[in-house]
């Protein structure tokens, strides 16, 4: 039984507490003993219970008829901790599900965390990728059924590297790369028989990515560079016959593009459409661009061509450019950036020079600098693509000064907004020309400050020099200052960027390391400094001629000997329809990445999907 009075549980035969000693059954028992003795009733004789004890019992009876009331508290607030605790718990197992790879459990765990976090969210998330990777794990399974495994590499790598555990796709992937190198194999070695060298050379080079610890093929890849990376440039431009009293002058060639080993060997035309004039590669050498004359003269409107090796595919893709100056792919080969004189008058030399980027495949035309006010001229590419650095002149309103003799500084265009800031201040002399390192944020600007006769032609006097441009600072280091001697040839940076050449004197040809070293070169004959061109693996120069039927000359720069080895090459090397060869990009395509995808060959340090 259960007393009131102190909560104790008796037997149900008890008559009284036996935790109190209050008597069972009356909700009015006189309760415990307590120590303080009762005190008597004089008048009646009768025993009484002290005041203390009889107010104490109506807040026991109070707190007792609590307990029940606490007990439901205590029983929901535990409830509601392990309702809580589900849904964490679930999402945490839905995150190790993710990391894991299991991504059917993660989908289930997410549902069941409810709202808790943003469950909602990743897996809605969650489901949106699996559908879409989904769709390249078929394609690419269906491709590696049809015999397609570098189309199946391609659709595969994808998911792996975003989702690794999904299904059986790092397995397929290895198989993929596997046959892939197999047929990159046989097309290198089909490529090499039909002396298709630039196929060749993109076949070693994805086998060399994949596998770079491959000797003999890394020797192999470089001997076909050495002995066959082809070069570009152009012959024929311009040739009239008249008769016996000059009447009846007709053109009986205009120029044309051509190919032809390193040594000169296996020439052969790519297209003789229409005229041609300082071809220059893309990033990738996939395609050539190169400059048309309307006619052979410094006044003539030229157009901007972009053709392939093999000819095909030849359309134009920009109109009035200045002929004279040198326009170059943006470093992905999307768009080309080139001297505009849409506002420019040649032969009044009136208006306004400006620096145009157009887009290679719709032909859409952004003007970059009308809205300075000064001349703007021959862009050069940073090695990311998100700038462009060009020559600035302020334009000159006194008719009888040159309209381009306003002094030259090197200005920066960042392409996302549009904003132009002058790099070079008043730290360097005139500057004539830039360009950009193909690899960091370091310029070689040249400097050519040169005497000019009325007709326009340059003297041999004047100041030439180099200097290092930081393009963060615009901090100037001189590697030749401006001097009236020696007379300094335009620079041409390696193809990696560590080192950069250029000819003194017409016969001394100096290479110099961005570590400060430098290597001289002397010639027996007069070179053409202003064309120097680097082999693709930037371990050999090529030093054009200055004149028609004079040998080029080769220097090799690989750590054995530097002695020059004369080269013919016959092209034009007069301007305005000058066509130099030209034997790697200024700013080249990367080499392919080796494999990183998580189950094949995952780089160290690289996390799945990053």
């Amino acid at each position: 039984m259960f007393c009131t009075a102190c909560a104790t549980f008796n037997p149900a035969a008890a008559g009284r507490c036996a935790g109190c000693g209050s008597r069972l059954g009356d909700r009015a028992g006189t309760g415990p003993k307590v120590a303080r003795p009762p005190s008597s009733d004089p008048q009646n004789g009768v025993m009484r219970t002290p005041a203390r004890a009889r107010r104490s019992r109506p807040l026991l009876r109070h707190v007792l008829s609590a307990v029940p009331l606490l007990a439901l508290v205590v029983a929901a607030v535990g409830y509601y901790r392990a309702a809580s605790a589900a849904p964490a718990a679930r999402y945490a197992e839905a995150e190790a599900a993710v990391a894991a790879g299991r991504y059917e459990d993660a989908l289930d765990d997410y549902a069941a965390a409810g709202d808790y976090r943003d469950a909602v969210a990743r897996r809605a998330a969650l489901v949106s990728e699996l559908a879409t990777h989904e769709i390249a794990y078929r394609d690419g399974l269906a491709a590696l059924d049809a015999g397609r495994p570098a189309e199946a590499h391609a659709l595969l790598a994808p998911v792996v590297r975003a989702l690794p555990g999904y299904k059986d796709a790092a397995a397929l992937l290895t198989v993929a790369r596997e046959r892939r190198e197999v047929d990159l194999h046989r097309e290198a070695d089909a490529a090499e028989a039909r002396h298709d060298w630039l196929a060749a050379e993109r076949a070693l080079s994805a086998l060399a990515a994949a596998d770079p610890d491959d000797e003999p093929l890394a020797t192999r890849l470089a001997d076909l560079r050495r002995a066959h990376a082809p070069v570009v440039f152009a012959r024929d431009g311009a040739l009239y016959l008249a008769g016996p009293d000059g009447a009846e002058e007709r053109l009986i060639r205009d120029g044309a593009l051509y190919l032809a080993g390193p040594d000169g060997a296996e020439e052969r035309l790519i297209t003789d459409a229409v005229p041609v004039a300082r071809p220059f590669w893309s990033p990738d050498r996939t395609r050539i661009a190169f400059v048309s004359l309307d006619e052979p003269t410094q006044f003539a409107n030229a157009t901007l061509y972009v053709v392939n090796p093999d000819g095909t595919a030849l359309r134009p893709v920009a109109e009035r450019l200045h002929p004279a100056a040198v326009p170059g792919w943006s470093p992905d080969g999307t768009r080309i950036a080139y001297t505009s004189a849409a506002r420019w008058d040649l032969r009044t030399e009136d208006g306004l020079l400006t620096v145009r980027v157009v887009d290679v495949a719709t032909g859409r035309e952004t003007d970059l600098t009308g809205g300075t006010g000064h001349h703007a001229m021959t862009p050069t590419w940073s090695p990311t693509g998100d700038r462009l650095a060009f020559v600035a002149r302020p334009v000159v309103a006194d008719p009888d000064v040159r309209a381009l003799s306003g002094r030259g500084r090197v200005h920066v265009v960042t392409l996302a907004s549009g904003a132009i800031g002058n790099l070079s201040g008043d730290r360097l002399p005139d500057v004539s020309r830039v360009w950009w390192s193909p690899t960091d944020d370091r310029l070689l600007a040249w400097i050519s400050l040169r005497a000019v006769t009325a007709a326009g032609s340059p003297y041999r006097s004047g100041s030439t020099g180099i200097y290092l441009l930081d393009a963060r600072s615009g901090a100037a280091v001189p590697i030749v200052s401006a001097a009236p001697d020696p007379d300094i040839s335009p620079p041409v940076w390696a193809p990696d960027g560590s080192r950069f050449a250029f000819v003194e004197e017409e016969r001394t040809v100096r290479v110099q390391g961005i570590d400060g070293t430098e290597t001289r070169i002397e010639l027996d004959s007069s070179v053409d400094g202003q064309s120097l061109t680097w082999s693709p693996d930037g371990r050999t120069l090529l030093v054009p001629a200055p004149l028609p039927g004079q040998d080029s000359v080769f220097i090799p720069l690989n750590g054995g000997s530097t002695a020059p080895i004369p080269v013919a090459f016959d092209f034009d090397t007069a301007p305005p329809t000058a066509g130099p060869p030209q034997w790697s990009p200024p700013n080249p395509a990367p080499p392919p990445a080796p494999p990183s995808v998580a189950g094949t060959a995952l780089d160290p340090g690289e996390a799945p999907g990053d």
